[in-house]
């Protein structure tokens, strides 16, 4: 709830409560209130939030001339016949946006793109992670925990209503009328996406794997990943080591 605060798409997350197994709880009528409970909840802080908001957003158009331009605001914008475009024409915004995704990298931003996007890190430290992180949802395991066919597809649902959720309000609130792709697109905005992302791809029990093995190897390279990353940051900013 409290991130979709931060961004309404996120909200979508609180319903992977309903794919919690019914056997978690004392009984279905628990189960049921606390599910509704928690929608309910955030229902009402998500429309609170917007009645606050609907008054406050201004768009470039609306913004005072005489300081919008120093604003991180874009000319053309215009929220509600950019939805009426996205309804109008949803295949060619779907394809809009998976052009955006692709032409846009966002794996490199979503992996490590630090400052004001001025700090990328190199080419085989961001395929490394992406291998990394494949890797681990492939192979970790828990013997406790498994995961349904069924759960998969629901919290694949789950994932695909917040992507195409997040491109619709990114589309309508930061781009003008029509334009061709999402522009100003991000990685790091699927973050908070990404723990569902891997979790769909947890193999549990099917693959065998030394626990330890991988707990140390893990660690290892994670400290080596915060190093580099302090590297990187004192030679941008400060200019040493160059």
């Amino acid at each position: 709830m409290g991130l979709g605060l931060s961004k309404f798409a996120y909200a979508g997350l609180v319903l992977l409560w309903l794919l919690i197994p019914g056997k978690r709880f004392d009984s279905a009528r628990t189960r049921l209130l606390m599910a509704a409970a928690i929608l309910f909840a955030t229902a009402v802080a998500l429309i609170g939030w917007s009645l606050v908001a609907d008054g406050l957003y201004l768009t470039y158009d609306q913004y005072n001339p005489q300081y919008r331009d120093f604003q991180a605001l874009t000319p053309g914008v215009n929220p509600s016949r950019q939805f009426a475009l996205v309804l109008q024409e949803p295949v060619q915004f779907l394809l809009r946006y998976v052009r955006s995704v692709i032409s846009e990298r966002l794996h490199t931003s979503f992996i490590a793109t630090l400052g004001w996007l001025d700090t990328p890190f190199p080419n085989w430290y961001i395929r490394g992670y992406v291998v990394l992180l494949l890797g681990v949802a492939l192979i970790d395991r828990c013997k406790t925990v498994t995961i349904s066919f069924g759960q998969r597809l629901g919290m694949l649902a789950v994932l695909s209503w917040c992507l195409v959720f997040f491109g619709i309000l990114f589309y309508i609130q930061w781009n003008p009328v029509g334009a061709p792709g999402l522009i100003g697109l991000q990685g790091r905005y699927f973050i908070p996406l990404g723990p569902l992302m891997f979790i769909i791809l947890y193999a549990g029990n099917r693959i065998e794997v030394d626990r330890r093995i991988l707990n140390l190897s893990l660690a290892a390279v994670l400290a080596g990943s915060q190093l580099f990353m302090l590297f990187t940051v004192v030679q941008r900013y400060y200019g040493w080591f160059g």
